[in-house]
């Protein structure tokens, strides 16, 4: 039996501490990736899961690692997650100080229309999951990050619209 192959990708909601030494006890994090394929995966053995967000990525980092965190793992099903670091920068108190490149929103369609569409010439019959970026307000951490002047520039949260 062929198995089906389903990619959850994104940024820190999708990583969830995801282990990147092959520990089965940890393959699939500790989020939402996890939980989905324990619930799926009942359902439908034949398919493989596979976790591949990583924390603080912007959609622009999660673009240039596509051909090998998706394309090569040829998915039947993709989940993508990913925006909220585009959109917010980080306060001095963030433990991200990684990255400090933001999108656009125009910048931000860009990168997720190139993923999908790629993934599509791949796959005609991809099934995808989109998520749009969020944030909840966790007292002593959103309230200390600072949202761009230009609100109608960075409105991911309130208005991430892709079009067919």
């Amino acid at each position: 039996m062929s198995r089906k192959v389903f990619v959850f990708q994104g940024d820190s909601i999708t990583d969830g501490c995801w282990s990147r030494n092959g520990d089965p006890n940890h393959i699939l994090g500790h989020g939402f990736a996890f939980y989905a394929a324990a619930f799926l995966g009942e359902a439908h053995p034949d398919y493989k899961f596979y976790n591949r967000g990583i924390s603080g990525n912007t959609s622009w980092e999660m673009r240039q690692r596509w051909d090998v965190d998706a394309l090569a793992l040829h998915p039947d099903v993709l989940t993508v997650l990913v925006g909220i670091n585009d959109c917010l920068r980080q306060s001095k108190t963030d433990c991200n100080t990684k990255t400090k490149r933001h999108s656009s929103l125009e910048q931000y369609e860009e990168n997720i229309r190139f993923c999908l569409t790629e993934t599509c010439k791949q796959n005609t019959n991809l099934k995808v999951l989109l998520g749009i970026p969020f944030y909840c307000r966790v007292s002593g951490f959103v309230e200390n990050m600072e949202f761009p002047a230009d609100e109608k520039e960075y409105d991911f949260i309130r208005n991430v619209r892709l079009s067919a």
